[in-house]
C-alpha cells in the first residue's frame, strides 16, 4: 500500500513541477497537467493520489485525471459573487454497489480538508452524487460546530441505454449501480453546480454522456434546487458563509476498496 501511495503522490506532484499559467478567477481546465496556479492539493485521505493520462480530442491533447481515494483540489482563485461549476468525470467500478466512488463538489468553502475520517473538506455548500445509490444531496457543512444540514434530496438513475439519465423514487433496494461505471470510456457525466446570487438559488444539473451501437448519445437534467430563503430557514445564510472558493473530490478508500476517479473537465464560470 505505502508503494501505491508513494508512486501516486510522485506522479502527481511532476504535473504539478512542470505546470505554468498565469492565475485567472474564471478557467476551463483540461487537465494537461494540475495547474499550481490554479490548485491547492490536499492528499490528507489515506492511499490518495493522482497521475494525467494524455488523450487525443480530435487535433488536440488533453489531459485525463487519474485521482484515487477523496484526493481534494481546492481553487486559488475565490467566487464569493457564485459561479457556475462544471465537472466532467466517471468512475471504476469496484464490483460491489454499497462501496461505490462519489463525485463531490463544494462551493463557498475555505477548503480546509478534515484530518480524521472521512477526510473531506470542513465546511461550504456541498453537492453529493453518490453512483451506488444515486443519490444526489446539497448540504451545508458547518467547520465550527461540525454540523451537517441537508438542504435537499433527488435520485437519478442512468444505467438503462435506452432510458437515459431521469429522476426516479428512491432505490430501496440495488444490485446494480444507479449510476453506470465509466467501461472503458462509455460512460461520462458532467455535473454541475450553480450558485446564483441575483437569483437566491443554487441548482444541480445532470447530463449523461454514453455510447451505444448507434454513437454517443447525451440528455441533462435539472436534479435539484434550493432557494437561498429556503437555506435561510434552516439556518444556513449562504451570503455569509466565510468561505469563497470552489473544490472538488470523490470517495475515500472504504472497505478495503480503492476509489478511482477520472476527470477530463472542470469548468468555472460567472453566473449566466
Amino acid at each position: 500500500m505505502f508503494m501505491r501511495l508513494f508512486i501516486s503522490v510522485t506522479l502527481g506532484l511532476t504535473g504539478l513541477i512542470n505546470a505554468s499559467a498565469a492565475e485567472e478567477p474564471y478557467f476551463t481546465d483540461h487537465f494537461t497537467s494540475v495547474n499550481p496556479h490554479r490548485w491547492s492539493v490536499d492528499s490528507t485521505a489515506p492511499l490518495s493520489g493522482f497521475l494525467i493520462r494524455p488523450y487525443r480530442h480530435g487535433d488536440e491533447t488533453r489531459g485525463e485525471l487519474r485521482t484515487e481515494n477523496r484526493l481534494t483540489l481546492v481553487t486559488k482563485s475565490k467566487f464569493p459573487k457564485g459561479a457556475h461549476v462544471s465537472v466532467r468525470t466517471t468512475y471504476e467500478d469496484t464490483g460491489n454497489p454499497l462501496y461505490v466512488n462519489q463525485c463531490v463538489i463544494l462551493m463557498r468553502t475555505t477548503g480546509v480538508v478534515s484530518q480524521k475520517r472521512s477526510w473531506e473538506v470542513s465546511d461550504g455548500l456541498r453537492l453529493r452524487v453518490e453512483y451506488g445509490h444515486g443519490q444526489v444531496t446539497l448540504e451545508y457543512a458547518d467547520s465550527i460546530t461540525g454540523k451537517v444540514t441537508g438542504l435537499a434530496v433527488a435520485f437519478v438513475r442512468a444505467n438503462d441505454l435506452k432510458e437515459g439519465l431521469k429522476l426516479v423514487d428512491n432505490p430501496k433496494e440495488y444490485k446494480v449501480p444507479q449510476i453506470a461505471p465509466g467501461n472503458s470510456g462509455a460512460n461520462w457525466y458532467t455535473v454541475e453546480m450553480v450558485d446564483n446570487p441575483k437569483a437566491g438559488t443554487v441548482e444541480a444539473f445532470m447530463t449523461w454522456h454514453r455510447k451505444d451501437g448507434e454513437g454517443t448519445k447525451e440528455n441533462r437534467e435539472k436534479v435539484l434546487s434550493v432557494t437561498y430563503a429556503q437555506a435561510a430557514e434552516k439556518k444556513c445564510v449562504i451570503p455569509h458563509f466565510p468561505g469563497t472558493k470552489v473544490a472538488i473530490s470523490s470517495r475515500e478508500f472504504i472497505a478495503g476498496k480503492l476509489q478511482v476517479s477520472f476527470t477530463r473537465e472542470v469548468k468555472i464560470e460567472p453566473v449566466k
